[in-house]
């Protein structure tokens, strides 16, 4: 979460602030990376809702405690899943929705935002 969330997510904002900090630090090169900045959201309060962030919000807290799978799906459905294992692909989950609330809310709440 970043309060300068909208600023980071354009180009010309991200080159602005390299050339600042390449300037400020005395660097040969700085690149500003700001894949998965969000606005900051309660998400304990989103959570507690009963539509689809909070469902959405507790699905991935289930699945990240080990407490749900995601039932049905094929490795074959998932780029990147190491096996056919149920063990595996449910590690594999937990790993990639690892840290995804804040992109999630970001998503479904970006219309309400704008």
């Amino acid at each position: 979460p970043c309060r300068l969330w909208s600023e980071l997510r354009s180009a010309e904002e991200l080159e602005m602030r390299a050339d600042e900090l390449t300037e400020l630090l005395g660097a040969l090169d700085v690149s500003v990376v700001a894949d998965g900045v969000h606005p900051v959201f309660p998400l304990e309060e989103h959570r507690a809702r009963t539509d689809v962030l909070g469902e959405a919000l507790r699905l991935v807290d289930a699945v990240s405690r080990g407490e749900k799978t995601l039932g049905g799906i094929d490795a074959a459905e998932l780029a990147g899943a190491p096996s056919d294992d149920p063990r595996a692909l449910a590690a594999y989950a937990r790993r990639l929705l690892s840290g995804t609330e804040g992109e999630i809310a970001a998503r479904l709440l970006e219309d309400e935002g704008s």
